[in-house]
């Protein structure tokens, strides 16, 4: 299991971290509703200094690919997350800027909808993570509510890509 650990705005933070077993580190950049924002300079500060088997994830609602290829250089993270409704469509056109890129899409598990959302991206996403919705607000990820593990299960079983379950 690896485990990725979200909101990382400084240094100390990072550290910490690391030292309690985190595998991967998300940075939340022009991210809808972040509680933990960070700009891409920042993040660039840390991604630098971090241990060479650590992974750095930016995480963001941004889906313009010039804007997102800006994002990637800058920060020099080694995965995009995007955590925003996507089409696959827009995905192979952010790929075809970022071919270098480990690049996941996230997917709100709301209902067994969800289960043909993920198998929608299984030719144009390294993954999908599998997070929760708050309905009543619209918020994604981080909402401290466990969504259906079952149709997480069902999601696992009939996709052919990786699942990742936040």
């Amino acid at each position: 299991m690896r485990v990725k650990i979200c909101g990382i705005r400084l240094f100390d933070e990072a550290n910490g971290v690391i030292e309690a077993g985190a595998d991967a580190l998300g940075f939340h950049i022009d991210l809808d509703r972040s509680r933990c924002p960070v700009s891409a300079a920042s993040a660039s500060g840390i991604i630098s200094k971090l241990p060479p088997f650590i992974s750095s994830v930016v995480v963001t609602s941004e889906t313009d690919p010039e804007k997102l290829l800006h994002i990637m250089k800058s920060t020099g993270a080694t995965t995009l997350q995007l955590h925003k409704e996507v089409s696959p469509e827009t995905l192979n056109a952010v790929q075809t800027v970022l071919f270098n890129m480990k690049i996941y899409v996230a997917v709100s598990v709301i209902s067994d909808e969800s289960i043909v959302i993920a198998k929608n991206f299984e030719n144009s996403a390294g993954a999908v993570i599998l997070d929760s919705m708050n309905i009543e607000t619209g918020a994604r990820g981080g909402t401290g509510k466990t969504h259906d593990w079952a149709i997480s299960i069902n999601i696992v079983e009939s996709a052919s890509l990786r699942v990742i379950l936040a």
